[in-house]
């Protein structure tokens, strides 16, 4: 087969078919620079290309015809997939509250552990992750433990790390009290405490199903006097939520189907937001309220 076949195939290959795509050019290569190709590396690319049926990803990076010329787009790893708290989509300037209404049972607590001068606190993690072509998801922790709240029988977690030591006692976000329990439940929740695990991106969340972090923090004096020997001022309890929480990452690392994977990492920030921008019921007249919210790092 000549050059020109070849030429031939690959650019019906890479044609278009007007599927939405978010593309970023990032190199252009024109259609004579091709030739500079060998058969057996033309061949291998179209091939790639048809067996994708449509989709324009060819391991990390995209393709796509304007004007006679291929435009190769490299994708970043930030571009492979989004996080997500509810429905929006997390990123460094876009911090969301984990508990958005007062009505909502989940959020998180916090207090003063039995062991002097230390800090508790659960949270609950409301986060998914959306993206193309992605087999699993794993969530991984550098300061204390996730927690995780689910029926005796679930079958949520496909992979998991336990967690070892004594800084569990922090309370629990999540689960069903025994009157809760409906005549179709077969058993009771159990609660998990681990350094890592991991989800099909397919069952990634589920009303049963709660995700929780924790710890047990030492040394936490001035924290404990900010949020209650103060003056009580939401400036005072950001101060004091920020540094128990300032130095917790959570690394969430997709699996494609292909076997590649990327990475993002989570972090919490508490804020002073105006109280009518959240659904939470106020006392004296409070218009500031310090939250605590998600953001990637």
């Amino acid at each position: 087969m000549t050059d020109e076949k070849f030429e031939q195939i690959l650019k019906q290959a890479l044609t278009p078919q007007n599927y939405d795509s978010e593309l970023k050019i990032r190199k252009r290569v024109r259609m004579h620079d091709m030739k500079k190709l060998t058969k057996k590396a033309i061949a291998v690319a179209a091939c790639a290309v048809v067996c994708l049926s449509g989709y324009y990803t060819l391991g990390h990076f995209n393709v796509e015809n304007k004007n006679g010329e291929l435009d190769v787009s490299y994708k970043n790893e930030s571009d492979a997939f989004v996080v997500k708290v509810y429905a929006a989509e997390l990123t460094a300037d876009n911090s969301i509250p984990i508990k958005i209404s007062e009505d909502m049972p989940i959020g998180y607590v916090m207090g003063a552990a039995e062991t002097k001068d230390s800090m508790y606190y659960c949270i609950n993690l409301p986060l998914s992750c959306e993206g193309e072509n992605i087999k699993k998801i794993t969530y991984s922790i550098n300061k204390g433990c996730f927690q995780i709240v689910e029926p005796a029988d679930s079958t949520y977690l496909i992979d998991y790390a336990e967690h070892i030591g004594d800084d569990i006692n922090f309370g629990q976000c999540g689960g069903h009290d025994s009157e809760q329990l409906d005549a179709s439940s077969s058993s009771e929740d159990k609660v998990l405490y681990l350094d890592s695990f991991t989800v099909d991106y397919c069952k990634q969340r589920g009303d049963d199903f709660w995700i929780n972090i924790g710890n047990v923090v030492p040394n936490m004096q001035e924290v404990i006097n900010l949020m209650w020997y103060s003056d009580g001022s939401p400036e005072n309890h950001e101060k004091a939520e920020n540094m128990l929480l300032s130095d917790v990452e959570i690394t969430v690392t997709i699996t494609f189907e292909d076997g590649t994977q990327s990475a993002k990492v989570i972090g919490l920030e508490s804020k002073v937001v105006d109280a009518e921008q959240m659904d939470v019921e106020v006392k004296d007249g409070t218009e500031r309220i310090a939250v605590i919210t998600l953001k990637e790092l």
